[in-house]
């Protein structure tokens, strides 16, 4: 429930305010409206009604909020050329902030239109191609990482800097498919203790990976297609030191993507990015953990939301993300037994487990 009435946004905008429209929030707890002018005197704006929530990934030592750590985070990657929205006021101690619109091109739509039109050459000539979209996030995506050497800006305890998710964070991921997959299917208490091993075990292994700045939430929605053909960033007021690989799955996964995308093209720009970041051998099997680790979550976490919160639209993803995670698993039993154990509970419960599996749908470098 917002506690700005709509006369109120306008009255904080100022000018001739043609009309404020209430956009639909996702997962979150903020609330924005985009802020249109009359006669087009003025780019619209947008309208952010902020929360004060902690961040998934932490406060760091100062226990920055959500918001304070949008606005720290924003200046950051402001000053190290990262396209970010321009904050026009700041208005936190009121409880909000107008912001630059970016519209609604976000990577996300632009590549669905484009996967829709493949058929008919006229409407895609309309679109930038798929190939070089991607390959334009996967440079923003190379830009950020590369953040994570500026020396100066880490003695100075930028909150980027300042966080990283703990040991018990990412057991909490895969905690949530065993609630809400796998313990509605009846699991025994004893396979509940394998998967428990299995979770610590690959939550350790992924606190040894080494650290980048990532977004922490680099998915396609959080991307968006500019006027000038640039690509900005929005909802990175989680950014910490993170695993490399987790913000290249999250742009080539997260919610269907590589199935929008095909397998093709997105483990093309998997081994792009990997070649040229990491090393190919050195980041497969960094890949290949983190990616189970993050199916793990977003299966548990979609399930939830699609059959226990009534958001139907979460459960269109749930399918290709179990896909993935089961061939994941696979392909990681050679250096975790668990995981084989993880694999067969999950197939004897899984209604089309075993059909999901051979799709070999996990990404992998070529």
């Amino acid at each position: 429930m917002t506690k700005f009435s709509l006369e109120q946004i306008a009255e904080i905008a100022g000018g001739s305010v043609a009309e404020v429209e209430p956009l639909p929030a996702d997962l979150s707890p903020r609330r924005y409206s985009r802020i249109r002018f009359r006669d087009g005197a003025r780019p619209s704006l947008l309208f952010v009604e902020l929360a004060a929530q902690p961040s998934p990934a932490g406060g760091g030592p100062r226990g920055l909020d959500s918001d304070e750590a949008f606005v720290e985070v924003h200046h950051f990657l402001s000053r190290h050329g990262i396209r970010v929205p321009e904050i026009f006021r700041d208005g936190r101690e009121q409880g909000y902030l107008l912001l630059e619109d970016f519209g609604d091109r976000s990577l996300r739509t632009v590549l669905i239109e484009a996967t829709q039109n493949e058929s008919d050459p006229f409407l895609l000539s309309q679109l930038p191609p798929k190939k070089e979209l991607l390959k334009q996030a996967v440079g923003v995506l190379e830009e950020l990482q590369q953040l994570s050497t500026c020396h100066e800006e880490r003695a100075q305890g930028a909150i980027i800097f300042e966080r990283s998710p703990t040991l018990s964070q990412l057991q909490r991921g895969a905690h949530e498919f065993l609630e809400y997959v796998l313990v509605p299917r009846g699991i025994k208490k004893q396979e509940s203790v394998l998967m428990e091993e299995f979770f610590e075990q690959l939550a350790e292994e992924i606190l040894s990976h080494p650290k980048t700045v990532s977004h922490y939430d680099y998915m396609a929605s959080n991307i968006h297609l500019l006027s000038d053909g640039t690509l900005g960033l929005i909802d990175f007021q989680d950014a910490c030191l993170e695993s490399p690989a987790r913000d290249i799955h999250s742009l080539l996964c997260c919610r269907g993507m590589d199935r929008i995308l095909g397998k093709a093209l997105a483990e093309e720009a998997l081994s792009s990015f990997a070649e040229r970041s990491h090393g190919r051998e050195t980041f497969a099997q960094l890949y290949r953990e983190y990616s189970v680790l993050w199916d793990l979550r977003v299966s548990g976490r979609f399930t939830k939301l699609a059959h226990r919160d009534g958001r139907k639209k979460y459960g269109e993803w749930i399918e290709g993300t179990l896909a993935r995670l089961l061939h994941g698993l696979e392909l990681l039993t050679p250096k975790f037994e668990r995981a084989g154990d993880l694999l067969e509970i999950t197939l004897a419960r899984v209604e089309d487990g075993k059909s999901l599996l051979a799709e070999k749908s996990a990404l992998s470098l070529r």
